[in-house]
């Protein structure tokens, strides 16, 4: 700047002095009229928030600008991992589907594809999630009802029939505890539609540690959990370093009644304990790293969920240089699956819940998601119906085409509120790690209560504030009389028509295979092998997912809690 130049800028003295003024003139008199001047005023999971920002704010946050923050694609990402995001190119639309019969969800998944879906998450059943046949006692009642019913190999080629895996950009199923059989059908399934399975794009859940303390699907003790979980990501490793082996799941979390703070900390530090769990069995971290992904809960509240994620690339980067010495830019980066919350969404008008949705996807958006997935406006009802499941994929397709926030890389960074608030949820998550490697990591943290723990206490905070908190419909701008919607109708016959299909397969396989097969699993389970490759062959042989898991819960029982 040449000597004659004017001065630019004001110094931080200048500005203290002058927001000193401003506190004690003009909002001092302002609060006066306020008849809750008292109340507090915070974020949608409890932060508290001041009435204003400005640069103070941010020098007192001791933030540096290439040292926290840095432009899109380089470290610590917190502006992004891409430097152009989807400037060009909308995220790749992805849809939560699956109920019923596999040839039910098939003609779903046909009809989201036609409309524009390229990424499926497919939804599995509760019997299928923790290992039971449809003709298991345990099962009744539950088939087909939460997601899509599956017992064999058979059923997955039916639930993809004429849609090539590799016609997708990527393909996803919800399979924590029994994460080895979720890998060896997309494998098997890929054998036979003829594609090259490193030509499919696949993401695998495999995240069993949040199961023992959120949604309880859980099937075996922890350290056999984590041994099943961590062949997976060994084998993905060596054999197909472009699936996305392991997906930190922190949506549950935060349903769980996780504050952001909490939700950001306890799906690191899930990571954290599979990344170490895997260096054991002799890789490098710049060999496995990149298969790591997070599945994050999106928010109502823009500017908090916009600064979680910004504050999660922000530690995971630095988890993964500082802590675990990766080399590669791209192990240190955060490959972010954003999903709109069921937690926000409400019975009572639920036509409203796509005012909620639109927000939250806006929010993933402004954050920098590399996948958004939308829920559907009657999810708080039933499995959504037909209509519902387009309307959530034309609400990413309006956000993403018609908002313009995707012009610009990170448009709200820079915002005074914003930086700081990313601050504060990044110097929480911070303390949250602290306390849990203290305590022995997160596989002790579960065992002695501590996330419980935290989660129950957040969730009381929770509930009281949803008192004040308006939350249009329910507890203001109530309807007196809800208007009727179409709802999905399920097919009363979907266990009966499985046991059917089940019998058959069981009649037209060799049987001798299966043993031998089932017999190798046995065998696999008891010595220290890795369990891929002798589940993948009893798959292939058409195998049950009960005939397979009650294997493994022979040789490694069955997870008792504390």
């Amino acid at each position: 700047m040449p000597k004659d130049s004017p001065k630019r800028g004001n110094s931080s003295g200048e500005i203290r002095e002058q927001y000193s003024n401003w506190r004690s003139g003009l909002l001092s008199e302002a609060l006066k009229k306020q008849p809750e001047k008292d109340a507090e005023v915070t974020t949608g999971s409890g932060l508290p928030l001041d009435e204003v920002y400005s640069p103070l704010d941010v020098e007192e946050a001791g933030l540096d600008y290439l040292k926290d923050i840095n432009f899109p694609g380089q470290y610590p990402f917190t502006r992004g991992i891409e430097p152009l995001m989807h400037r060009f190119k909308p995220w790749p639309f992805r849809v939560w589907s699956g109920f019923g019969l596999p040839e039910e969800s098939n003609e779903r998944f046909k009809f989201l594809i036609k409309e524009g879906a390229e990424v499926i998450y497919v939804v599995c059943d509760l019997p299928s999630q923790l290992g039971f046949d449809s003709d298991d006692p345990l099962a009744e009642g539950e088939v087909g009802k939460v997601g899509v019913s599956f017992n064999t190999l058979r059923d997955w080629e039916i639930l993809f029939n004429g849609i090539p895996l590799n016609s997708l950009h990527e393909v996803c199923a919800v399979f924590h505890a029994n994460c080895t059989m979720g890998l060896a059908l997309f494998l098997a399934l890929a054998e036979k539609q003829g594609v090259p399975i490193d030509k499919c794009g696949v993401a695998l859940s495999n995240n069993i540690l949040l199961e023992y303390t959120c949604r309880g699907a859980y099937i075996f003790p922890i350290q056999e959990s984590m041994r099943l979980s961590t062949d997976l990501i060994e084998w993905c490793a060596k054999y197909l370093p472009t699936w996305h082996a392991a997906r930190m799941n922190s949506l549950v979390y935060r349903e769980g009644g996780c504050n952001s703070i909490q939700e950001v900390a306890f799906m690191i530090a899930d990571a954290i304990a599979y990344i170490e769990w895997t260096l054991r069995r002799g890789l490098d971290i710049d060999q496995f790293g990149r298969q790591f992904t997070a599945n994050m809960g999106l928010d109502c509240d823009v500017f908090e969920g916009v600064a979680k994620i910004r504050a999660a690339r922000r530690v995971w980067a630095r988890v993964m240089k500082e802590r675990f010495h990766a080399k590669n830019p791209e192990t240190m980066k955060m490959r972010l699956y954003g999903a709109v919350q069921g937690m926000e969404l409400t019975k009572e008008q639920p036509l409203n819940n796509l005012m909620r949705m639109t927000l939250q996807v806006l929010s993933g958006l402004l954050g920098g998601a590399q996948y958004i997935t939308c829920a559907a406006h009657d999810e708080g009802i039933k499995i959504p119906s037909k209509e519902a499941a387009r309307l959530s994929l034309r609400t990413q397709q309006v956000v993403a085409y018609e908002s313009g926030a995707a012009s610009v890389v990170d448009p709200l960074g820079g915002s005074w509120y914003l930086e700081t608030l990313t601050k504060q949820i990044e110097e929480g998550v911070w303390e949250y790690l602290e306390k849990i490697d203290k305590i022995g990591g997160a596989i002790a943290a579960i065992e002695t209560g501590f996330y419980n723990n935290e989660m129950v206490a957040a969730s009381l905070k929770q509930e009281v504030r949803s008192r004040k908190r308006v939350k249009v419909g329910v507890n203001k701008y109530r309807a007196e009389k809800e208007e009727p919607i179409g709802l999905h109708r399920e097919n009363p016959r979907v266990r009966e028509l499985q046991i059917e299909r089940l019998r058959q397969v069981r009649r037209e396989r060799d049987n001798r295979a299966v043993s031998k097969a089932l017999r190798a699993v046995r065998q696999a389970a008891k010595g220290d092998k890795n369990m891929v490759p002798s589940v993948l062959e009893a798959v292939k042989e058409l195998a049950t997912i009960g005939e397979i898991y009650s294997v493994l819960r022979e040789v490694f029982g069955e997870y008792q809690g504390v």
